[in-house]
């Protein structure tokens, strides 16, 4: 960065110096960035900005230039939607958006412009999210959804054209999602899933991409639990647990994923019990357990799934030994009552329920008559 800088110093006249300068920032500032710096990073951005502007002031039609203008305005946005400065990151991603859709109307046969107008209606996308304007965030998501697949269309096998339309996906479900709209989030999720699994498919570095696809396929489960869906909650889940059992172990953060892993076999416990899939509940939590023994919320479901086979004793001996115990910032009988209460209300039961209830509801160091 140093030469950039002195070059740009010796030859201020040379525009092309100047522009390479201000890409540097850029790289510096997106390194800053992944290290946690964000202020720094946004700081890099802001003179990156003002090197691009005053470049394209002087030389409005160069094609490159505008484009780096774009990608600044792109960074510098990014950085205060980071730092939760919303209204000035939302002002920023209109510049972006604003050049991209420019460069991509005066040169349409230029593919890089297109790609670069889908990734602008993302950015205004995400930040109308963030600013809780879920109408506009849909507009301009599927804007950037629809260019995204046309790109997808004529190039199939392109991994970047993919991964961008499956960051849509994501920021885009999320929007109809948290507007209420839970079918049309699953349709959203499920074409992000499509696609996450074309990528995962075509990469010879399959652990890459398989956490994202552990993450889709355990979203899309949920969503289907809250329709009270739970046989495609079930199936769902079951393809997660396919990935995390396949590729937990290859992460390089092994202790980390271990407990993700153990989470992923605990939700899937969890979902097991309201498909009515005992045994498999068990197996699950057993599992999850077997993986990382310090989640012990996962007790919560093998006690039901022994409780839902007959297996009083076995649900019993993990009543009395955790029922007073804390769990987060109440005992575990709450959380053993409240998933008795689900289960019955999604209209699962069995002939034990009535005595595991008034064993948890006892005093603490006493049990119920049995």
């Amino acid at each position: 960065n140093t030469i950039r800088k002195e070059l740009s110093e010796k030859y201020p006249n040379v525009l092309e110096f100047q522009d390479i300068l201000a890409v540097s920032y850029i790289k510096l500032g997106i390194s800053y960035g992944i290290n946690g710096n964000h202020q720094k990073s946004l700081n890099l951005f802001e003179i990156s900005c003002q090197i691009e502007k005053k470049i394209v002031g002087t030389s409005p039609l160069n094609i490159n230039f505008r484009q780096n203008l774009a990608i600044s305005f792109e960074n510098l946005g990014t950085a205060h939607l980071i730092l939760t400065n919303f209204d000035t990151a939302l002002l920023l991603f209109k510049q972006f958006n604003e050049i991209e859709l420019q460069l991509f109307n005066e040169f349409q046969q230029k593919v890089e412009f297109k790609h670069g107008l889908a990734i602008s209606f993302r950015s205004l996308g995400d930040i109308n999210i963030r600013i809780k304007n879920y109408g506009n965030a849909k507009i301009f998501l599927s804007k950037g959804m629809k260019i995204s697949q046309e790109l997808i269309d004529t190039y199939q096998d392109n991994i970047i054209y993919k991964t961008t339309l499956i960051s849509i996906c994501a920021i885009y479900g999320r929007a109809y999602y948290l507007s209420g709209k839970l079918d049309s989030a699953l349709l959203i999720y499920k074409k992000q899933l499509k696609n996450s699994n074309e990528i995962y498919l075509l990469s010879t570095n399959k652990v890459t991409y398989s956490k994202n696809i552990i993450l889709i396929y355990q979203l899309i489960s949920g969503i289907h639990f809250e329709l009270k869906q739970f046989q495609q909650c079930f199936e769902y889940i079951k393809e997660a647990i396919e990935i995390s059992s396949t590729h937990f172990s290859d992460f390089n953060d092994f202790q980390a994923n271990t407990k993700e892993h153990a989470n992923v076999m605990g939700n899937a416990s969890f979902f097991a019990l309201f498909a009515s899939k005992f045994a498999e509940a068990e197996q699950f939590a057993l599992t999850g357990l077997a993986t990382d023994s310090s989640e012990t919320w996962i007790y919560t479901n093998l006690a039901l799934a022994y409780l839902y086979q007959g297996k009083w004793e076995q649900a019993k001996e993990i009543y009395v030994r955790l029922k007073d115990q804390p769990n987060g910032k109440e005992p575990f009988k709450v959380a053993f009552l409240q998933d008795l209460k689900d289960l019955e209300a999604a209209g699962i039961t069995h002939p034990d329920v009535s005595r595991a209830r008034a064993l948890l509801e006892s005093p603490p160091g006493k049990q119920a008559p049995q």
